[in-house]
């Protein structure tokens, strides 16, 4: 006997009839009890499983004396009616009731039938049978209605994406990638009525149909120069317009006439999609200011428009280009940007000024807690002793390519009317004056002296004298970019005849951007099949694609535009799987795979990356398909000349795997991936083997653009 908790968490299959119990779309349920007094059941318009007092399940048409008991954790499709004989109605509710708990649609109907008369059994059945099956066609009616609206917003959002695709490929240039607007369009906010009534637009945006990733640069041609002085600001982004990935900002009146080529302060990140192009326009106040009018001819305007008079946008977008291919280009200046003071271990990087033995000295002798001290509020407390210098150090608060530091000062409310001294100065890290307390003492008096000789001796320093119950800001100013880390004292003299508590908040650093063209090493993204369309194939060709498919009634290998995934199937007896021509660009570090099983009656399956010579076995496509098998199937022991490298994972079904191949030093020259699969289960069935995208990570160097060159894409570096 079964397990009485089978029900909870399966149902035994006769082994020999699961197939057909899982794969069937429409059945019903009967106990063998009332299947041998309705006799041949062969006549109903949908598949019959029988059920025994074991609750054990079998097709009809199988052999009854099976022994082995299976147990699925599933449930069989399209059952909307279990029938059973007087007696069997406790299995059959147990039945029902495990189509319950799984959630069923619908939760088929129990038929008890009175088994003592066999021709009225059999019209007892009937009159269950017809009902039920009425009941499911309707819901089937209704689901079907609605994956056909389903569907067919899916094949018009499919039609869109590869109208977009072409369009896009229409686009592209055999120099990079680029694109000629036929339309722009004036974002919300961003347009005011000039006094002639003319809609002037103050930025245009256009979306881009090219993935953003690694563009580095942009060309606009500019018909007639803009005479106005200002800045030109030229950002890419996401379609909502929220954030901006890259950007360059430059002088209105460096653009000429013509092509301009434009170099962003740094590449679009690892980032998949497409985005928009937005050119703004901004006075010297900063104001934003029409970039051009869009009716009154006479304006002085900045345009844009197609060099060959179309009377549109023109621009070009470059993708991870050196900068030596722009010699000319217009570039953005150095951005300055504001930052608060890096925080981390700031406890461990905070000094009294002079050290801590002396300040335990002076702890002891005033009975008081720390004299400088981090706050939860992020701040730093102060105690002043009388007639006492004090302070603290903050230990590589300064990083190169620092242009100022400033903190806020704030003076507590106190009965004291005199003035404490305060200074501010840098000291490079490794300057041994810091280590030293009494060298340190002398250095701070001399500031506080006025002292031109100890001021020309360091990088930068400031003395300001902070009145009773007030708030200063110390700004400490570099000649230029710093070119090492260095330390900030912060200094105070206290000349009254009392304690004074401050504290020091707002730290914040001005620092250059580093201006980057060039992608960052190492640079990642993630390519959804749909974009590899055009490149991917079955992996032995599409001719033995097509006799592998008519072999399994179905297409052994396809790509879904709308759910952005590939499929691959198993083959009986045989490798199968997908080719990627060209797709792993020069430089390439990592490649990985996110793969599964999509049924859970699958088999265990091995999915395998094979990264390959270009073009390796397009003379004799049966010679590699053999040797590529006997590689996968002797478990990689003789590794094929064209095989650069490999990895492979095995799989249950329903359970998504990650996996990659990493190599050592990047790859010297464009490649092919195979994505491969093979069956370890002896069989192939509800074997759809989805993969879900490809995980690319390219050195530094050797960025890529993509080249059309007779229809068919091909990989090119730029050096």
């Amino acid at each position: 006997m079964p397990d009485p908790t089978a029900f909870s968490s399966g149902i035994f299959v006769d082994p020999e009839s699961a197939q057909q119990i899982f794969g069937a779309s429409s059945q019903v349920f009967v106990s063998e009890g009332l299947a041998e007094r309705l006799g041949d059941l062969s006549h109903l318009p949908t598949s019959v499983t029988l059920f025994d007092q074991d609750g054990r399940l079998r097709s009809s048409g199988s052999h009854s004396g099976a022994a082995a008991h299976v147990l699925i954790d599933a449930i069989p499709h399209g059952v909307f009616l279990i029938a059973c004989g007087d007696g069997e109605q406790e299995i059959a509710a147990k039945l029902v009731g495990f189509f319950k708990r799984h959630d069923a649609r619908p939760v088929p109907s129990l038929a008890v039938i009175d088994v003592t008369e066999t021709d009225a059994a059999l019209l007892r059945f009937t009159h269950a049978f017809l009902p039920a099956m009425s009941h499911r066609l309707a819901i089937q009616e209704e689901v079907l209605g609605r994956r056909e609206s389903e569907l067919a917003e899916m094949r018009q959002h499919a039609e869109w994406q590869q109208l977009q695709l072409r369009l896009g490929r229409e686009m592209v240039e055999a120099l990079g990638y680029s694109t000629r607007m036929l339309a722009y369009e004036v974002p919300p906010g961003h347009r005011t009525v000039g006094p002639g009534g003319d809609v002037e637009a103050t930025s245009l945006v256009q979306r881009l149909p090219v993935d953003l990733a690694g563009i580095n640069a942009v060309s606009l041609y500019v018909v007639t120069p803009k005479k106005t002085s200002g800045q030109i600001i030229v950002t890419l982004g996401p379609p909502d317009l929220r954030q901006s990935l890259a950007r360059a900002e430059i002088a209105s009146t460096d653009l000429q006439a013509g092509w301009n080529d434009i170099v962003l302060e740094k590449a679009v990140g690892p980032i998949h999609g497409d985005g928009v192009l937005t050119v703004s326009f901004l006075r010297d106040a900063k104001v934003a200011a029409p970039l051009l009018s869009l009716t009154d001819e006479t304006t002085d305007r900045f345009g844009l428009i197609d060099p060959d008079g179309a009377g549109s946008l023109a621009l070009k977008v470059w993708k991870g280009l050196s900068p030596e291919a722009f010699p000319a280009a217009n570039r953005a200046a150095l951005r300055i940007s504001r930052s608060p003071l890096d925080t981390s271990a700031f406890s461990e990087r905070l000094h009294y000024i002079f050290g801590a033995a002396e300040e335990a000295v002076l702890r002891q002798a005033s009975k008081g807690g720390p004299l400088s001290a981090t706050e939860s509020n992020g701040q730093i407390g102060l105690r002043t002793l009388p007639g006492k210098v004090g302070g603290f150090r903050l230990a590589d608060a300064i990083k190169p390519g620092t242009l100022t530091i400033s903190v806020d000062l704030t003076r507590a409310a106190d009965d004291v009317d005199e003035e404490i001294e305060t200074a501010i100065f840098a000291i490079p890290s490794h300057d041994l004056v810091l280590r030293d307390a009494d060298e340190l003492r002398q250095l701070v008096d001399a500031l506080f002296a006025q002292d031109a000789d100890a001021r020309a001796n360091l990088p930068a320093s400031l003395t300001r004298r902070l009145p009773k119950a007030t708030r200063t800001t110390l700004q400490l100013t570099f000649a230029g970019p710093t070119e090492e880390t260095m330390d900030v004292v912060v200094a105070l003299r206290n000349s009254s005849g009392v304690e004074v508590a401050l504290s020091a908040s707002h730290m914040a650093v001005d620092k250059i951007e580093e201006l980057r063209s060039e992608f960052e090493p190492p640079f990642a993204r993630r390519i959804p099949f749909a974009e590899l369309k055009s490149r991917m194939s079955y992996m032995f060709g599409d001719s033995e694609g097509r006799r592998a498919s008519e072999g399994l009634g179905f297409s052994v290998f396809e790509i879904s535009d709308v759910e952005n995934f590939m499929q691959t199937h198993p083959l009986p007896d045989g490798l199968s799987g997908a080719r990627g021509v060209g797709i792993l660009p020069e430089g390439l570090v990592r490649v990985g795979a996110r793969v599964m099983t999509s049924h859970r009656l699958g088999p265990d399956a091995e999915y395998g990356l094979f990264l390959i010579r270009r073009g390796a076995g397009e003379d004799d496509p049966a010679a590699f398909a053999r040797a590529m098998e006997r590689f996968v199937e002797e478990g990689g022991t003789v590794r094929p000349d064209f095989v650069i490298a490999s990895a492979k994972v095995d799989t249950k079904p329903n359970e998504r795997h990650d996996f990659a191949i990493e190599l050592e030093t990047p790859l010297a020259q464009p490649a092919d991936l195979l994505c491969t699969i093979r069956s370890l289960s002896g069989h192939i069935s509800f074997a759809w083997c989805r993969w879900y995208g490809l995980d690319l990570t390219v050195a530094g160097k050797g960025a890529h653009r993509l080249e059309l060159t007779g229809g068919k894409a091909k990989p090119r570096s730029d050096r």
